[in-house]
């Protein structure tokens, strides 16, 4: 594996952007970022684990965005998780996803990727990288769901068990927090031939990665700058969710 998905992330992220603001959470992550209307907010999951030394001489306000976002590619991972939310702070500002056509907005059903796509999966071979709320009752009962987790619940596979269940899954939901934690590449590439959304507020909102096998993308927006610093102080998605704009960009048709 390498780097290459993350490369493209942050040198896609225009040079004379710069962080205005951050803050880290138990449970989330926030970086705030100058924008060319506005302010770009961008989130990603706390990951707490610092075992390994920072890669960034410490974060500041006044530092370029892209410096920042580089440290996605950190082994320590709180760290990596100012990176990815660095890199939506650009890729997921309401801004830019105004400019972008195919690009939707919450609230209504369609921005529940769970059921946005229960008709296209029912009856399919589904797996979730990551144990989302509810999916005992969203989808598992239209399907042949298998849910892979790092922090166990009853019936989940460990998420050991990807290089034996995905190769041959129709659809696979997969968490945007794979990104910090660098599994991301990887489960893309098990996952080649199925119909792959990227979800959750980690997940940016990137066209390039529909090259990387990414087939939709279901993430967040916020409507300025302080609902998303407000947002770092509210423990679990259902919480902090709301406190945004749920968005949803699918990949062209081919040809």
């Amino acid at each position: 594996m390498d780097f290459r998905l993350y490369d493209d992330l942050i040198e896609g992220i225009p040079t004379d952007l710069l962080v205005e603001d951050f803050a880290q959470g138990s449970s989330w992550t926030a970086v705030i970022s100058s924008e060319f209307e506005g302010q770009g907010a961008g989130a990603c999951m706390s990951f707490n684990e610092a075992t390994r030394p920072a890669s960034l001489g410490g974060v500041r306000r006044g530092m370029r965005l892209r410096d920042l976002a580089a440290a996605s590619r950190s082994w320590n991972f709180r760290e990596a998780s100012l990176g990815v939310a660095a890199i939506n702070a650009y890729y997921n500002a309401k801004s830019r996803l105004e400019t972008l056509a195919g690009v939707s907005f919450g609230p209504d059903s369609a921005a529940d990727p769970f059921l946005r796509y229960r008709e296209a999966f029912s009856g399919k071979k589904v797996a979730a990288i990551g144990h989302f709320v509810d999916l005992e009752t969203r989808v598992s009962p239209f399907c042949d769901l298998a849910i892979l987790e790092r922090s166990l619940r009853e019936g989940d596979y460990p998420d050991e068990a990807a290089e034996y269940l995905l190769p041959g899954r129709d659809f696979v939901f997969i968490t945007g927090c794979t990104l910090a934690n660098k599994s991301l590449p990887r489960l893309l590439e098990l996952c080649r031939g199925a119909f792959v959304v990227l979800v959750g507020p980690s997940s940016p909102c990137a066209p390039l990665l529909f090259g990387y096998g990414v087939s939709a993308l279901s993430t967040l927006a916020f409507p300025g700058a302080a609902a998303c610093l407000e947002a770092v102080g509210k423990e679990g998605c259902h919480r902090f969710v709301p406190s945004g704009i749920k968005v949803n960009f699918e990949a062209p048709p081919r040809g």
